[in-house]
């Protein structure tokens, strides 16, 4: 028996805290206990240099702020010299801070819910050091404020690392977001799902790691193909948002200035249509009948994927478990495909999960498992799959 997954309330958040090796001294929610010496944090870093961030993952460029809504958001820059900075805006997501991370004396610190100021960096040595800023998870409320590196003068600007030779895309549900992964439990309050995602332990970014390549990841709490977990907000199912860098735009026109073309993309969707409570209202009254509406939708959005990589890969990634209409929609969505002549297009069924984390979601075994079983099939595979 499929048990329906809760979706957590994100109007209850854990307190701003921070921890690691970097020295922190932020000019934060301090601004009205201690006015002066925000000024004075604020005046410290009056006529520093932005430095270049190279950014996976889907940002907003807006009023001189980079706003993200998708999780799995990586932000790398490189400088030199025992001084820099982050200069933080209000913001509701979570990030990992990391310093010369894989070096033999890394820095890490997570940021939760940073509020406007700067955040000071000790890396000492003359560098040049590396800096790694991570989103772990989803802000479906309202976009996240990405922090930006500032340095204290020109010289101390390094171009970012290059990006790796491979990319890939991934497109799912909260099954690949991380979501409640570091909790050994099924039974969570939304502070402790929140404080115990982490989108860089989900199996995406473990894929990504394992064939070292760059990470797309549209994936969502409760979404679905046709229909959302339980029903709900019928308009803003996968195919609706997955245009959007920010969730809430209407209108999402192509970016001329996105130049990311996937050589992979994974699409593992379908649970939240299958596995979820239907309601009175809904039109469906079963999961056969999810299923007949389910395969040429799936068929169509892989139609679309094919128009905007048509040189990429398309693996569908499927849990057997979520039952047989959901397996026999996904072949007839494959089979569709075949028929249109795409051949570049197939499916790979993933192993039982054993959803001990927060709200019967994956845990860290179930993520590492689904990461080993793709990445064998994709050794296996022959062109065009890499």
């Amino acid at each position: 028996m499929i048990v329906p997954r809760a979706i957590p309330d994100f109007a209850a958040r854990p307190a701003a805290r921070g921890r690691g090796g970097i020295a922190i001294r932020l000019a934060l929610a301090l601004a009205v206990a201690l006015p002066s010496a925000a000024r004075a944090q604020a005046a410290r870093h009056e006529g520093w240099t932005e430095a270049p961030m190279r950014i996976q993952g889907r940002v907003a460029a807006r009023d001189g702020k980079l706003l993200h809504q998708w999780p799995a958001i990586r932000a790398e820059a490189e400088f030199a010299g025992p001084a820099a900075a982050l200069a933080l805006t209000d913001s509701p997501a979570r990030y990992r801070v990391t310093i010369d991370g894989g070096g033999p004396a890394p820095r890490v610190v997570t940021l939760d819910r940073p509020a406007t100021g700067t955040l000071d960096l000790d890396a000492p040595g003359p560098g040049p050091h590396r800096l790694l800023i991570e989103t772990l998870g989803e802000t479906p409320g309202e976009p996240g404020v990405l922090p930006r590196l500032l340095v204290p003068d020109a010289a101390a600007v390094r171009p970012p690392p290059p990006p790796p030779p491979r990319r890939i895309e991934v497109i799912g549900d909260s099954d690949s977001t991380g979501h409640g992964i570091l909790h050994d439990g099924r039974d969570c309050d939304a502070a402790t799902t929140e404080a115990s995602s982490d989108s860089t332990a989900a199996w995406p970014a473990q894929l990504a790691r394992t064939l070292g390549a760059d990470l797309r990841l549209h994936a969502a709490t409760g979404v679905g193909l046709i229909r959302n977990y339980g029903g709900a907000a019928p308009d803003r199912t996968m195919p609706a948002i997955y245009p959007r860098t920010l969730w809430a735009d209407t209108v999402a026109p192509p970016d001329p200035a996105d130049a990311w073309r996937p050589q992979l993309i994974v699409v593992a969707i379908g649970s939240n249509d299958f596995a979820s409570p239907l309601q009175p209202d809904e039109r469906w009254d079963g999961p056969r009948a999810i299923a007949r509406d389910f395969a040429p939708a799936l068929a169509d959005f892989l139609a679309g994927l094919r128009d905007r990589a048509p040189d990429a890969a398309i693996l569908l990634a499927v849990w057997p478990e979520y039952g047989r209409p959901y397996m026999r929609a996904h072949r007839a969505a494959l089979d569709l495909r075949e028929d249109a002549g795409d051949d570049a297009v197939a499916l790979v069924s993933l192993p039982r999960m054993d959803k001990t984390a927060c709200g019967w979601h994956p845990s860290a075994a179930d993520h590492a498992a689904i990461s080993a079983t793709i990445a064998a099939y994709l050794a296996a595979a022959p062109p065009p799959f890499p």
